[in-house]
C-alpha cells in the first residue's frame, strides 16, 4: 500500500520565492519537499533572514523561526540550519533527516568549484539547461577551476551538452573543441564529430581518429544521430529522423526554460 502524510499545517497567504527552482511554497511541508529532493542546490544563501521573517509572520512559527536566526547569528552551518527545520517540521522520516545533513555536510568539505560543479549538473541532468549553462560560465571564471585542467575539460563538455540539447550546436561545437584541448577526452572528440554531423559539416579524419569515433560510446542523442547516418536508404533514414525531431522538439519549450 501507499504511504498518506497528512499536511494540516497553516498555509501562508504570500509563499516564499525560492529562486534556484522558480517555484513559490506555500507551506514548511513544500519547503521540506523541496530540501529533500533539491539538497544540492542548497547554498549559504538559504540562509537568510527573508526565509526566516516568512516563517515566523505567514506560518506563525516564531519559535522555529528565533531557532534558525540564532543559528545564522552564531555563524553556524547550512547543514545545522537545515537539520533544525526540517526536523521541526516532521515531514521527511529519520532517515530522510540523515541522509540530507551528510548529504549538505559532505558538500561543505568539498571545494567551492566541485560545489558549484554538481549543482550545474543536476541542472542538466533535470533539463534545465539554461540555468546549468549559467552556472557553468561561473565556473569558468574560477582560478581554482582553472588549475585543473581535467575538471575544467568536464565542465566544457558539460555545457556543450547543455547548448547541443538547445540545439545551439556552433556554441556546442566551441565547447566540445575546448573540453578536448583541456583534458585530451575522447569522449569530448566523439562529441565535436557529432555536433558537425548535426550542422552538416563532414570532415575527412585521420584513421586514429576514426577508430577512436568507432571505440567510444556516444550519448544517447548522438547514438540517435548515429542511427540516422547509417540507415540503409533515403526513405529509413528520413523516417528515423522524423523521429528523432519530433521528440526533440515536443522537448524543445521544456528544456530552454529557466
Amino acid at each position: 500500500m501507499g504511504e498518506l502524510i497528512l499536511c494540516d499545517r497553516m498555509l501562508a497567504a504570500m509563499p516564499y520565492f525560492l529562486e534556484e527552482m522558480s517555484i513559490h511554497v506555500y507551506s514548511l511541508e513544500e519547503l521540506s519537499y523541496y530540501i529533500e529532493h533539491n539538497t544540492c542546490l542548497l547554498t549559504d544563501s538559504f540562509m537568510n533572514r527573508e526565509l526566516t521573517d516568512w516563517i515566523g509572520s505567514e506560518l506563525k512559527k516564531e519559535d522555529l523561526a528565533a531557532g534558525l536566526v540564532k543559528i545564522c547569528e552564531d555563524g553556524g552551518s547550512l547543514a545545522e540550519f537545515v537539520e533544525l527545520l526540517i526536523r521541526q517540521v516532521g515531514y521527511c522520516t529519520q532517515e530522510g533527516c540523515l541522509k540530507i545533513v551528510k548529504n549538505l555536510r559532505e558538500i561543505e568539505q568539498r571545494p567551492p568549484y566541485e560545489s558549484m560543479k554538481m549543482r550545474a549538473d543536476w541542472y542538466v541532468e533535470n533539463k534545465r539547461y539554461i540555468c546549468g549553462i549559467q552556472e557553468y560560465r561561473k565556473l569558468l571564471q574560477m582560478e581554482e577551476a582553472k588549475q585543473q585542467p581535467v575538471f575544467l575539460g568536464s565542465v566544457w563538455h558539460n555545457m556543450g551538452t547543455s547548448f547541443a540539447r538547445l540545439f545551439l550546436f556552433e556554441e556546442a561545437l566551441s565547447c566540445y573543441q575546448n573540453a578536448y584541448r583541456c583534458s585530451q577526452d575522447e569522449m569530448a572528440f566523439h562529441a565535436c564529430a557529432n555536433v558537425q554531423k548535426c550542422m552538416g559539416i563532414s570532415e575527412k579524419l585521420p584513421e586514429e581518429k576514426q577508430k577512436i569515433l568507432k571505440e567510444v560510446s556516444a550519448q544517447e542523442m548522438y547514438r540517435r544521430v548515429d542511427q540516422i547516418f547509417a540507415a540503409e536508404n533515403i526513405q529509413a533514414a528520413k523516417k528515423a529522423a522524423r523521429v528523432v525531431l519530433e521528440n526533440w522538439k515536443s522537448d524543445y519549450i521544456k528544456k530552454s526554460r529557466l
